[in-house]
């Protein structure tokens, strides 16, 4: 009987060995899966982050490229704006000496309907530049 018991005992320590070395490998699968699905998981977060990053560095730049396309605008703008000033001053002069001369009234008349014409076409280049710049700005 003894002897039974013995053999019973021995046989029964490896079942229960096979039996948990079956559940710790059953364990460690769901572990691993766990962690591949979690690394999936954390790479599909990294991928966005970096996308993100990615499109944040892009609409910078566009806007520094626009930022710097509106002052080179803006500086050539002011620059024909100073341009037509010194015109204007120049026909303000040449009108002053026309004026002060003894030019028949008529010749005057001319002059001064020209200096009016280009009073006209600096307030228009004025009103173009200053909704050519509001319409750059909306954009």
């Amino acid at each position: 009987e003894n002897e039974f018991l013995k053999k019973m005992k021995s046989s029964s320590i490896p079942k229960r060995e096979a039996l948990q070395d079956k559940e710790d490998k059953e364990l460690a699968e769901q572990q691993r899966d766990e962690a591949l699905r979690d690394a999936q998981r954390l790479r599909r977060e990294l991928d966005d982050i970096q996308r993100q990053y990615s499109d944040a560095i892009y609409d910078k730049d566009v806007r520094d490229d626009e930022k710097r396309r509106e002052a080179r605008d803006r500086n050539r703008i002011e620059k024909e704006c100073e341009k037509l000033r010194e015109e204007l001053q120049e026909e303000r002069k040449h009108a002053q000496k026309i004026s002060s001369s003894s030019v028949p009234l008529n010749q005057y008349e001319k002059l001064q309907d020209e200096l009016d014409s280009v009073r006209r076409d600096n307030r228009n280049i004025a009103r173009e530049r200053d909704n050519a710049l509001q319409e750059k700005n909306s954009l």
